[in-house]
């Protein structure tokens, strides 16, 4: 399903992250690709496909690991990049500034 603004977004999340991003996209109308770990629960991914996320189950792996979530997440977005040339972000919820702050303030 092609996105109406073009843009793609990218995560790597066990789920409720990737669930919010999903919304999201939806609402606005970017796509939205979801890379998590197949120890998830099978209903997350339901519920992310429902959103009209594309689901990309990998095995789970050590974060050091090249083959991890967050990191084929990563290298997903690049690749949309520079290669196929989609307007595609990561949002990296772990390495992502506005996440921790949010956080500090919030919780």
């Amino acid at each position: 399903k092609r996105s109406r603004t073009g843009g793609l977004v990218v995560e790597g999340t066990s789920g409720s992250t990737g669930i919010a991003l999903a919304t999201l996209c939806a609402a606005r109308g970017h796509a939205c690709l979801v890379v998590l770990p197949d120890d998830q629960a099978k209903e997350k991914q339901t519920i992310l496909r429902s959103l009209g996320a594309v689901v990309y189950e990998v095995p789970t792996a050590a974060i050091s690991n090249p083959n991890h979530y967050v990191n084929l997440a990563r290298k997903a977005a690049i690749l949309a990049r520079e290669t196929l040339q989609i307007d595609a972000v990561f949002t990296d919820q772990f390495e992502n500034e506005a996440n921790y702050d949010i956080h500090k303030r919030q919780t």
